[in-house]
């Protein structure tokens, strides 16, 4: 017989034995020395991202609960009170206008030339004013009567401002408190102060 038909009646013999194929498909050639394997990028990619997305969710909720907490529950005390609003507290985060609190603290007069105008065109006046202060909306509104919402820049920390028209017409009564913390630093006197400088541009005050 040929020697090559030998050889390739030899070959076939080997390869139709059991376990041949399984241990020829098997053997796979090693990995050099010191070598890493591959990871897949796409795979890779979706692992690393998972806890930069979960860090960011878990941020902006705790945020979220951060600014809802800076805004407090408006007090059960906000209105008229027999003709006045209600005195400030110890701490250093109200002004009163009516009460000079802080000390130093003057009334605002009502300009000798509004002295005839009636509650409500002196009040339209006040809400225009109010409605330019920063981040400041009104949530109630009558002819005597005006009571803001002023929200911080950063964490929406929340302070009411008040405005009543005295009995007499004679003298706007501004109130501005912090709703939440000890101290304000200084930023509900200068809303009264934009709010008086407002109406005295406006004719409304006197200075």
């Amino acid at each position: 017989m040929d020697h090559d038909v030998i050889t390739l009646v030899e070959v076939n013999r080997r390869a139709s034995l059991p376990g041949v194929n399984r241990r020829i498909e098997s053997r796979a050639p090693p990995l050099h020395p010191g070598a890493r394997r591959t990871r897949d990028p796409e795979t890779s990619g979706r692992k690393s991202a998972m806890p930069v997305l979960i860090r960011r969710i878990l941020f902006l909720l705790a945020l979220t609960l951060l600014m809802v907490g800076c805004r407090g529950t408006p007090p059960d005390t906000l209105g008229p009170q027999n003709g006045d609003l209600l005195a400030c507290p110890e701490t250093p985060n109200c002004v009163h206008t009516g009460h000079g609190h802080p000390e130093g603290t003057s009334p605002l007069m009502v300009a000798a030339e509004w002295a005839d105008a009636s509650r409500d065109e002196i009040m339209e006046k006040v809400a225009e004013a109010v409605d330019q202060l920063p981040r400041t909306a009104i949530h109630r509104h009558d002819d005597r009567y005006i009571h803001a919402e002023s929200a911080s820049l950063i964490f929406r920390f929340v302070d009411d401002l008040e405005v009543l028209l005295s009995d007499d017409g004679s003298e706007l009564i501004v109130r501005s408190a912090a709703r939440m913390g000890q101290s304000d630093m200084g930023v509900n006197a200068r809303r009264v102060e934009a709010l008086h400088q407002a109406l005295y541009e406006r004719g409304v005050l006197t200075r």
